[in-house]
């Protein structure tokens, strides 16, 4: 039956609470009948009461979401488990501001004081809940932040409420952080500076176990509303905070909710608006399944379908940036065809759960489509015309795409394509997505190296460089800039006997090189472009002071490339 916010918080509350009171009461049941034999009984009959009334509580929400909140929800879903390996996450807890000097001193010379714990990404409900999606969580020890497609649950301790996304307030900036544990494998360091600091900056002599500490750049994202939320976190990645905060601020408008009040903020003001649907655990109810994607109709005769785009040419090229954002394809109903020619050697997508493949997308620009308003882009999967780019999104990536197709380059994505026959009697059904950077990273640096067998290295660990110091007055002009780099294999000697390594080269002049541990992680790789004729690039950041540069290189361990990347590397001219 539809139901509000508070009263879908009351029930959370209820059936919280009888799960810890009986819960309590079974362990103390037990506990005595070591003791008091008899008492084994009463743990028993208790351990029953706990299990029926849970089962009889237990909230359980089915949603049927359609239209632009589909799309959003899809959105926050399939991009979480990206978000969730970010290496570096945190709760803040308590900031003090240092307005001391001898504060100061004695911290690292930071302006603040913070305590922190672990954070947590999963998809998994509390025991109070139940639902027929994935619910993206924020998992910090016992407080947790439940995103729902119509409301944000909020757990502290054994208390449930709610807040409305209308009323919630995201906020994302970059901040300089002292990091005392270890370091994030994801982080981009700034520099060092000295546990025990003078005023100018350098160590303070009077200390004898003064460590150098390093200064990273991480990204503080505030989550906040009128009604009483305030979490601030802390991620070493500042791609990953603006992805969140640009998804949540895209979901569509819809009516508001009645928030429950929170543990420490006033009543929020009632506007009641049901959205969800709850029934008791007990009762029969609908089967607790993601909702299929929505139908595809077949093509109407004289729908216009005559047009036919370019096909994909040149060598596969991935865009800079990194695939943070999800595009669901338009279109696929004219390509019914082409899409069931992908799931030839799959005879499970005519099974009523349709079959699902993980493919490489190829974007080519299509001016001449005459309903394209000269800058639609097709998609092809395996050579096989999919679909396009939705209007409202190719005038902001038909320009990139067209540069890089203009100098040889088939744009390269990741995509999942979905296809059922006869789901449900429905007839043919598909949906094509698209794994794609922001339109604005899929340009390349003026740094990208210029040659036709340029080859693009997946993008994975931080791996800093070592031997900067030695091209400080080169790099410092690059500070600042995220920049392609070039990998080469080298051989030196060490103790009389040669050593593979990898060196760094920015616009063709050596910067650095890995050391001989990070240098077997990622040698593989580039031995395997070089092989066939290619030249390795990679995505690096360069940070620099006046007498300082460092260079940290942004690439995969070649352990962790599937197979399928190696096998695509032909031999270049």
């Amino acid at each position: 039956m539809p139901t509000g916010a508070d009263e879908l918080a009351a029930q959370l509350n209820r059936a919280q609470r009888w799960i810890t009171g009986w819960g309590w009461a079974t362990v103390v049941c037990a506990f005595v009948s070591f003791a008091v034999p008899l008492f084994f009984i009463p743990a028993v009959a208790a351990l029953v009461v706990a299990l029926v009334g849970f089962a009889r509580r237990r909230v359980v929400l089915h949603y049927e979401v359609d239209s632009d909140l589909t799309k959003w929800f899809n959105d926050l879903v399939t991009g979480w488990p990206a978000f969730a390996r970010t290496d570096g996450k945190w709760r803040v807890q308590t900031s003090t501001h240092l307005n001391r000097t001898h504060d100061r001193k004695t911290n690292a010379g930071a302006g603040d004081l913070v305590s922190r714990h672990d954070l947590s990404f999963p998809t998994r409900l509390p025991l109070a809940l139940n639902a027929n999606v994935e619910v993206p969580t924020v998992q910090a020890k016992r407080h947790s932040l439940l995103f729902l497609p119509d409301r944000l649950l909020v757990k502290s301790g054994g208390r449930w409420s709610d807040v409305d996304y209308n009323h919630l307030d995201v906020t994302v900036r970059r901040i300089r952080f002292v990091e005392e544990g270890s370091i994030p494998r994801d982080g981009v360091r700034l520099g060092e500076t000295w546990q025990y600091a003078n005023v100018k900056g350098g160590p303070d002599r009077r200390f004898k176990n003064n460590r150098r500490l390093p200064v990273m750049s991480y990204s503080e994202v505030t989550l906040s509303s009128s009604g009483g939320l305030g979490w601030s976190l802390q991620l070493s990645r500042h791609e990953a905070a603006t992805w969140w905060q640009r998804t949540l601020r895209a979901r569509p408008r819809t009516p508001l909710l009645t928030s429950a009040r929170l543990a420490d903020a006033a009543v929020s003001s009632a506007l009641p608006a049901p959205t969800a649907a709850t029934t008791n655990a007990a009762e029969p109810g609908p089967p607790t399944i993601t909702a299929p994607p929505a139908p595809v109709r077949r093509p109407k005769s004289g729908a216009g379908n005559e047009h036919v785009p370019p096909d994909p040419a040149g060598r596969p090229l991935e865009p800079w940036g990194r695939p943070w954002s999800t595009i669901e394809v338009a279109g696929e109903s004219f390509h019914e065809k082409a899409i069931a020619a992908l799931f030839a050697g799959a005879p499970e997508y005519k099974e009523p759960g349709g079959s699902e493949s993980r493919e490489k997308a190829v974007l080519v620009p299509d001016p001449g489509n005459p309903h394209g308003a000269g800058h639609a882009v097709a998609v092809f999967v395996r050579g096989h015309h999919v679909g396009y780019l939705p209007h409202e999104k190719s005038a902001g990536y038909f320009p990139q795409v067209s540069v890089s197709t203009a100098r040889g380059c088939a744009v390269t994505v990741d995509a999942r394509v979905w296809a059922a026959e006869n789901y449900n009697g429905s007839g043919f059904r598909a949906r094509v997505t698209l794994f794609v950077a922001e339109a604005e990273d899929f340009g390349y640096p003026a740094s990208m190296p210029g040659d036709a067998n340029a080859v693009l290295l997946p993008f994975g660990n931080a791996f800093q460089v070592t031997g900067e110091e030695e091209h400080v007055d080169f790099l410092l002009p690059y500070a600042g800039q995220d920049v392609a780099v070039t990998l080469h294999g080298i051989t030196v000697e060490k103790a009389g006997k040669p050593l593979d390594l990898v060196q760094v080269r920015l616009d063709g002049e050596p910067v650095g090189r890995f050391t001989p541990a990070t240098s077997a992680k990622v040698g593989p790789l580039v031995s395997s472009v070089e092989r066939v004729g290619g030249l390795p690039v990679a995505r690096a950041a360069v940070v620099g002071e006046p007498t300082k540069a460092d260079v940290t290189v942004y690439v995969a361990r070649a352990r962790d490339v599937p197979q399928d990347w190696f096998d695509s590397l032909r031999p270049l001219a």
